[in-house]
Order: structure tokens, then C-alpha cells, then sequence
């Protein structure tokens, strides 16, 4: 539960990031391009997170290098809640690409670890509903938030909260002592 609770709202500050980031950008300024090159950062980053932080993992340890990937993304929103020009936000889209890569790339790691290989398709595949849960959490509840008040700071917010859920959630599942790694790669 505590696994499918923090994939939820790691979604939640993800498709929260991918609708109304652009939006967000061209609210403070930022040209219709610039604004969606900033999901272009995202996805380029990605693939460094799949490879870059999922190699930490044999160093690390893959649930300590799970747990920081999310701690990263919770900076990373930290960084557009506080952002007030277009640099910053390049640097949340490099985080959250990052940290979306990393997940995507250990989380099948993760959960075999803690659930063993048998049935693990099955068991990736309710996880995975997390995801759909957080598209159809995320982005209305900043949408909401953004027609009532007719400002995009909320959807950043949204993000950050999602964030801060989706390690509280994960922490408790960090292993203590030495492990043997063994990451697979999306």
C-alpha cells in the first residue's frame, strides 16, 4: 500500500508538472516555444535519470537511491513553487525529468524486492493504476484551483504537496544494512 501510495502522488506532482507547467511559463512571460520546450527538458532528462540514477543504485543501495530520487523531485518542486522566472523553471523540468526517469527505471526493481518475482506483472500492473488514479486527481484539483482563483501558483503547489505525500510514503520501506544490487534498466 505504502508503494502504490507513493507512486500515486508522485503522479500527481508529475501530470500536474506536464499540463500546467507550460501554462505556468507562459504566465510569467515565457513564448508559447519556450514554454513547451520545458516538457522537452522534462523527457531529455528522463533518460539521464533512467541511466545516471539508476546506476547509483549499486552503489547506493536501490531503496536509498529510490527514496532520494523522490526526495529530488520534492526539491525540484520546491524550486517552481519559489520560481518567478523562466532559468528556474528549466531547472524544476531537468529535476522532475530526472527524478521521472529514475522512478520509471527502479521501480520494477523495487517491487521485486519487496515482493519477490512471482506474480510481478500482476503486481506491477495494480501499481501501475496509481498512475491513472493521479491523472484523475492531479491535474483537475490544480485546474480547480486555477479557474477559481485565476492564478497558476496553485498548480505548482499541488505538485509540492504530492511530493511531500509521496515520501512520506516511501521512506518506510528504506532498507537498513548492506544489500546486493542488482538494478534493471527501462
Amino acid at each position: 500500500m505504502l508503494l502504490y501510495l507513493g507512486l500515486g502522488f508522485r503522479g500527481v506532482a508529475l501530470y500536474a508538472t506536464i499540463v500546467f507547467l507550460p501554462a505556468f511559463a507562459m504566465d510569467l512571460g515565457a513564448s508559447h516555444l519556450a514554454a513547451a520546450k520545458l516538457i522537452g527538458y522534462l523527457g531529455v532528462a528522463s533518460i539521464a535519470g533512467r541511466f545516471r540514477l539508476t546506476a547509483l543504485a549499486r552503489r547506493f543501495g536501490l531503496m536509498n537511491t529510490y527514496i532520494f530520487s523522490c526526495a529530488f523531485m520534492l526539491a525540484g518542486c520546491m524550486t517552481w513553487v519559489f520560481s518567478h522566472g523562466y532559468i528556474a523553471l528549466v531547472v524544476f523540468a531537468l529535476a522532475m525529468g530526472v527524478r521521472y526517469g529514475a522512478n520509471a527505471a527502479m521501480t520494477p526493481s523495487v517491487a521485486a524486492r519487496k515482493f519477490g518475482i512471482e506474480g510481478l506483472g500482476r503486481l506491477l500492473g495494480w501499481l501501475y493504476t496509481s498512475f491513472g488514479v493521479a491523472c484523475l486527481v492531479g491535474p483537475p484539483l490544480a485546474g480547480a484551483l486555477i479557474d477559481r482563483t485565476h492564478d497558476y501558483r496553485y498548480s505548482p503547489h499541488v505538485a509540492l504537496i504530492g511530493g511531500i505525500v509521496s515520501l512520506a510514503a516511501i521512506v518506510p520501506l528504506r532498507e537498513v544494512g548492506p544489500q546486493v544490487e542488482t538494478v534493471a534498466a527501462d
